[in-house]
């Protein structure tokens, strides 16, 4: 839309532009056009034409005499006139119609600016800069350079159709009147309330763990498992579901925050309600763990300014699945919004990121290993709870009671059992099948042997109850009730849709998702525990270890963001040789390239990221060769026709 409007706009103005353009030229020395390089959105250098309204031998800009006023002695007559109409701003209807620029957003900077701007202030990269802003109808000029970063903040998070046409309204009557009378600066309050959204509490990391449903088990288990374990001392943990659960109790115990939202599914409003909550305080990290619907909150998250946005696949799908191919149709996109990218286990990985998947991180689905060891207590008290004999063998799952767990299967399976077998169907639980489950249960005849437990805060308990565990699902990741039932050293009857990745014991079967092969698998598969504690910490699956790396990612993730928050890619001649690397465009280039040509270049200076350790080569420097380092502060005016450029390949 703004493309066209820039047309229609541009085939209107156009004699007006060459007028204008004709005026300059004549006023004074110099081409009509001033072409400037400034940063766009997501800091994207854009070529911003403007009318030149300056004498051209004051084009050369800094920033400690940055000419906002109309008045200044270095503005041409013609200049004057056209900065009060806003005339010269008419030529980025290119800009707009080239998609750098918009009809109203925050007015593009020069990335000298930079080394000056807080956190908060970036945030105004999130949206297309624009030809007028919400600080050009609040006084603009007569505003504090802090004050006009809140307005462009303020449009970025609430931005709307609305909004655009009101700026353009009263972008009219600041032409009529001037900027004077529009004058309108934030309370000290307003403004330490959106810098306070973002910065992290007492300087902590900032993490949003999106959930979804945490009614079901898997991956509210894997979540909590985690945060459990890990040393939160320097964060600030938030927790996004679909709504009041039992798991909210123990959230508020651990002094996380809980935000309900609606379930993405229903896009429109869960995109609303997860935008405004991100719009109320800054976030460092979000993980989202809702695989391929994780699409939708980590865009949201781009646009609000969220450096470091984790992917984590937790599963795969089934064509049985009636939403499989909206999920293999979303799933191509799980990349795009993502920073880092997680999975359970390779072949989540592959599933949800293809090729790329080789590079995910792989963050076991980790439990407590001693809190799932098998126990002669627990096993006799739930047998008595549930009027199980101690001497009958149970079979047990515990899983959602979902299509994608296809209990059906395990029912009919059970029923298929020689009756002299004197087993019980343990199953722990719940789900939108289960009345239908019930049902079937019963008109199998197999009632009075099947144990309905429902949701279950205690699961380790009931492992211990079971003799062997089974679950015949259509599609999955790498379930952590596997890892559970293994640590409780129980044989496992697994369908082949579940990786064979977890198989970390040796009594560990797979079979087909069918009934009969069911049956049978369960009848192949009885035998006793096995002690598999080791095999399990070997393989990464004590959660006090894995917890430890979660913290670690977190942290280094946090780092590469701030790091890389203000670079640049720029490229430069050292010692003959070319160098190509990534950097913020205020460091002191000319001592640090003197200091490299000293050097005799910047080997084991640049990362494997292409990030230049600017400090660690000027302190290895400083300490090597102290009156080096004191020459080139002296003299470091000889190195000046060094160049350093930005490299826009």
């Amino acid at each position: 839309m703004d493309r066209l409007l820039a047309f229609l706009a541009l085939c209107v103005t156009f004699p007006l532009i060459l007028l204008i353009a004709l005026i300059v030229a004549i006023d004074s020395p110099g081409g009509p056009f001033l072409l400037q390089k400034r940063e766009g959105y997501k800091k994207k250098t854009i070529t911003v034409i403007k009318f030149r309204t300056m004498y051209s031998k004051n084009e050369t800009f800094d920033i400690d005499h940055a000419v906002i006023g109309d008045t200044d002695s270095r503005v041409t007559r013609v200049g004057r006139f056209l900065r009060r109409s806003k005339l010269d701003e008419l030529p980025q209807l290119i800009n707009i119609l080239k998609g750098d620029m918009s009809f109203v957003g925050p007015r593009p900077l020069l990335s000298v600016y930079f080394k000056r701007y807080e956190r908060w202030e970036f945030q105004k990269f999130a949206v297309l800069p624009g030809l007028t802003g919400l600080s050009q109808v609040r006084g603009n000029g007569y505003l504090d350079v802090d004050h006009r970063s809140y307005y462009d903040v303020l449009y970025s998070e609430k931005c709307s159709l609305f909004m655009d046409i009101k700026i353009i309204l009263l972008t009219l009557g600041v032409i009529f009147r001037g900027e004077k009378a529009f004058i309108r600066e934030p309370s000290p309050e307003e403004l330490s309330t959106l810098k306070y959204r973002y910065q992290s509490p007492e300087g902590r990391i900032t993490v949003g763990e999106v959930i979804g449903n945490a009614e079901l088990g898997g991956v509210k288990s894997v979540v909590t498992n985690y945060l459990d374990h890990m040393d939160l001392s320097g964060f600030d943990m938030h927790i996004f579901t679909y709504g009041p659960s039992a798991a909210d109790k123990h959230f508020a115990e651990k002094g996380w925050t809980v935000h309900y939202l609606p379930n993405f599914i229903k896009f429109p409003l869960a995109k609303r309600a997860f935008r405004k909550e991100l719009s109320l305080r800054h976030y460092d990290i979000i993980h989202s763990h809702l695989t391929s619907l994780s699409l939708f909150p980590l865009k949201e998250a781009q646009k609000a300014g969220v450096d470091v946005r984790i992917c984590h696949a937790h599963s795969t799908t089934s064509p049985k699945e009636r939403v499989s191919v909206v999920k293999n149709y979303l799933k191509r996109f799980s990349t795009k919004y993502a920073t880092h990218l997680c999975a359970c286990g390779k072949k989540s990985a592959a599933w949800l990121y293809g090729e790329q998947g080789k590079d995910a991180l792989i963050l076991n689905n980790a439990i407590d290993l001693d809190r799932f060891a098998f126990s002669p207590v627990l096993r006799a008290e739930k047998r008595l709870e549930h009027e199980i004999p101690e001497d009958a063998f149970v079979i047990g799952t515990v899983a959602r009671f979902e299509l994608q767990k296809n209990i059906g299967c395990l029912l009919t399976a059970f029923s298929l059992l020689p009756k002299e077998e004197n087993a019980y169907l343990l199953l722990v639980g719940d789900g939108s099948e289960r009345r239908a489950l019930e049902k079937k249960a019963l008109a199998l005849g197999i009632s009075d042997r099947v144990r309905f437990v429902g949701e279950s805060e205690e699961p380790w308990a009931y492992y211990s109850a079971m003799d062997l565990f089974a679950l015949p699902s259509l599609y999955e990741g790498l379930p952590v009730v596997g890892i559970e039932a293994q640590a409780n050293g129980l044989p496992c009857l697994f369908s082949k849709a579940v990786t064979e990745e977890i198989a970390i014991a040796d009594n560990v079967y797979f079979t087909e998702a069918t009934p009969e092969c069911f049956m049978k698998g369960i009848l192949e598969a009885c035998g006793g525990r096995v002690n598999n504690t080791d095999k399990l910490r070997e393989a990464g699956y004590d959660i006090r270890i894995e917890a430890e790396k979660l913290v670690a990612y977190y942290k280094e993730g946090n780092r590469d963001a701030e790091r890389k928050l203000r670079c640049k890619v720029y490229r430069t001649k050292i010692a003959g040789r070319e160098w190509r690397f990534k950097a913020p465009p205020f460091l002191p280039w000319r001592v640090l390239i003197a200091i490299a040509e000293a050097q005799g270049g910047l080997d084991g200076y640049v990362d494997e990221d292409g990030y230049l350790l600017y400090e660690e080569l000027e302190s290895d420097y400083r300490e090597k060769d102290p009156d080096g380092y004191e020459s080139i502060l002296s003299e470091v005016t000889a190195t000046s026709g060094t160049k350093i450029v930005e490299d826009r390949k």
